[in-house]
């Protein structure tokens, strides 16, 4: 498919901003126990195409422009209109990632077609699950056929596993619980991930509530990976607490996209920029604001937690924590 020429709009200076993720759909054919989104069969809610678009042409203005990230749900649910939209960002020289279950895989030809026609509109990386949670629903031949096919396009190959499972370093075990050949399977970064405790997974208790390392100091992500959900609220960036639906969650969304207008999404890509919750979390972490928020009397401490997402998820959970946070935010504005 040709990509179609569209003009770019004037570039306008901004902050961090590295990779805009747009999760188009909640639907999914897989209902897994770990889901943070509580993504299945039943929950159609789907991005508005035309608010996508909008969104993309806003990230256009961007400068640097950033990249783009598809994600769900499972976007190949959406394909109709993910393939829209690869291809109006790769007319703007905004190249794209796209997650992925894997169920949409049916053959090999048909695979390699697929991806094809996508990397000629700027896909350059298939992120892709395997675990425990994904194999009741998607077979894992699917998965090694999408990573087989993938690698051999050239494209860059990501496979999101569990860390109870494997560690960074198992290429030859996921190459043999895959079938596939080791060597191909050396050309794929493993990114191991932990299940957090919001969504379904803490409906299921799935979620790993060990602790492996430190997390001070500030957020990598916020800002950085701005989200857009299928509700079209904007949030710092793709973490479980977009998942979480407790009253509390508003401390940490940017807004609405109240039109399918890019200029709309521009003031909101402000918005995110100037917002002081995210420059928070970026500079000094959710933990660092809880220790700001409650001084040297506060009751919350590192050990309580296994990694910054589960720190903001508390914070958007617990009601007394959430209004300190909230008077903190409140006072820092008011000495601005």
């Amino acid at each position: 498919m040709t990509a179609v020429a569209i003009s770019a709009p004037p570039d306008i200076d901004h902050g961090t901003l590295e990779t805009l993720v747009l999760l188009l759909t909640w639907r999914c054919p897989a209902a897994c126990d770990h889901c943070v989104f509580e993504s299945g069969p039943d929950n159609k809610v789907d991005l508005d195409i035309e608010a996508a678009k909008a969104a993309v042409d806003a990230a256009a203005r961007l400068s640097p422009r950033p990249s783009l990230s598809f994600s769900g749900g499972e976007p190949f649910a959406a394909r109709k209109a993910m393939n829209q939209l690869l291809q109006r960002a790769w007319a703007y020289g905004m190249a794209s990632e796209i997650v992925t279950s894997c169920a949409w895989v049916a053959d090999a030809r048909r695979t390699r077609q697929i991806l094809e026609e996508m990397q000629s509109n700027g896909l350059q990386v298939l992120c892709v699950s395997f675990d425990r949670f994904h194999t009741p629903f998607v077979a894992s031949w699917k998965v090694a056929m999408a990573i087989a096919s993938a690698v051999d396009l050239g494209l860059h190959v990501v496979v999101n596993v569990l860390e109870e499972e494997f560690d960074a370093r198992d290429h030859d075990r996921l190459a043999d619980a895959l079938d596939l050949d080791r060597e191909q399977l050396r050309a794929v970064r493993i990114h191991p991930q932990r299940v957090n405790d919001v969504g379904r997974a803490r409906k299921t208790g799935s979620a790993d509530r060990s602790c492996t390392t430190s997390f001070r100091g500030g957020c990598s992500r916020a800002g950085r990976f701005p989200t857009i959900t299928p509700d079209g609220l904007l949030f710092p960036c793709c973490g479980p607490v977009v998942g979480e639906q407790a009253p509390g969650r508003k401390l940490f969304e940017i807004g609405a996209l109240e039109t399918a207008d890019s200029d709309n999404v521009s003031e909101a890509f402000e918005a995110l920029d100037d917002d002081l919750m995210v420059r928070l979390l970026s500079r000094i972490g959710p933990l660092g604001i809880i220790q700001m928020a409650q001084g040297s009397s506060g009751a919350h401490s590192q050990a309580e937690y296994v990694n910054q997402c589960d720190i903001c998820l508390t914070i958007a959970t617990d009601g007394a924590l959430n209004h300190e946070v909230t008077e903190l935010l409140a006072h820092i504005d008011s000495l601005v």
